[in-house]
């Protein structure tokens, strides 16, 4: 049953970016409309597409009696400069990302609300999804158990852990299943990142978690995540790579460890000393971001080591660090590394 948001009730604000979506985009805005508890908002920022995407969405801003704005950029932003201009211009309290080919099951921004008002204390709140393909395919296995979010690490996130669990093992925090309070809008923007591994969400739940507005993980099935072949998971502004810098970028990328992400690393450390509040932030977070800046930058170094024994001095003294523990897969990176 759909209803429209009580005065007592916090401002709801949907930022939504599209690409070239028109193949999906209306099972997606057909699913925000359908919602139990109807957003009070929702901003979509086109990023010059050049299909039939900002028709759908006038036509849909038109019918669905919601409030909807369509911001069409004058040059291609890429992705996560789109969503940083989208979530700037939401005015509601609470601001759900969303990305233009998957679908919300409805109840998804009312059980949202309800643990924000339960848990006054976080910044974020994000669920679990179930992952479907462009033909509507659906898989039986959940998101969080296709990444590995078990139960050890949920409860590990939940028991106040969390930097170190996205740090370990990668993304577990994705934009099509996260909202956050616009209170910490002016916190995590701008986004200082243009790194695949850490994308605008990973930066905004890493940054919220460092300075105290701690997320929380909701066990529920609320999204239809789609996967499919035209799926935007690359910054489309993004410059093309040479041969050389492409075979590089491969090798790196498979252990994450590019030099852009001990960089955006460094920026999420910055910015969180300058935001934690006095008695919330923890500087075990912001020392956790620099350490596994200075372990990517370490493994990249042993990696080019031309002489072996130089190479297997530097990763000795990694291993017994313990950071090859922390923030990789201990022994099995450690010999990887050597091997390379």
């Amino acid at each position: 049953m759909i209803r429209q948001p009580t005065m007592s009730e916090p401002r709801v604000s949907i930022a939504m970016c599209t690409y070239n979506g028109e193949r999906f985009v209306e099972q997606q805005l057909s699913s925000l409309a359908a919602q139990t508890r109807r957003p009070d908002e929702i901003v979509v920022c086109d990023d010059c597409s050049s299909d039939g995407t900002v028709a759908i969405l006038e036509a849909f801003a038109t019918t669905s009696g919601l409030d909807v704005r369509v911001i069409r950029n004058e040059t291609t932003l890429g992705l996560h400069a789109n969503f940083e201009r989208a979530i700037a211009a939401c005015t509601g309290e609470i601001v759900f990302l969303c990305d233009q080919d998957d679908i919300w099951l409805e109840t998804k921004i009312e059980r949202f609300l309800a643990v924000f008002d339960v848990h006054q204390e976080c910044g974020y709140v994000f669920c679990d999804a179930v992952t479907f393909t462009g033909d509507d395919t659906v898989d039986a296995e959940s998101w969080w158990s296709a990444i590995g979010f078990s139960g050890r690490r949920q409860a590990r996130y939940s028991q106040g852990d969390q930097i170190d669990v996205m740090l370990n093992d990668g993304n577990i925090v994705y934009g099509m299943s996260m909202a956050f309070r616009s209170t910490y809008r002016d916190v995590v923007l701008p986004i200082e990142s243009r790194s695949k591994d850490y994308t605008h969400d990973t930066w905004i739940a890493l940054l919220l978690s460092a300075i105290g507005a701690v997320g929380v993980a909701l066990p529920e099935t609320l999204v239809r995540y789609r996967r499919h072949d035209a799926q935007t998971s690359i910054d489309p502004s993004m410059q093309p790579l040479g041969p050389i810098d492409r075979l590089r970028f491969a090798t790196d990328y498979a252990d994450h460890l590019s030099e852009n992400n001990a960089r955006v690393l460094r920026a999420l450390a910055e910015r969180a000393a300058r935001h934690a509040s006095p008695g919330r932030g923890s500087s075990e977070a912001l020392r956790a971001l620099r350490m596994k800046a200075d372990h990517i930058d370490a493994r990249r170094t042993i990696r080019r080591r031309r002489y072996r024994m130089a190479a297997l001095t530097l990763a000795t003294t990694e291993l017994l660090s313990g950071r090859y523990r922390r923030f990789s897969s201990g022994w099995k990176s450690f010999v990887k590394d050597l091997i390379r």
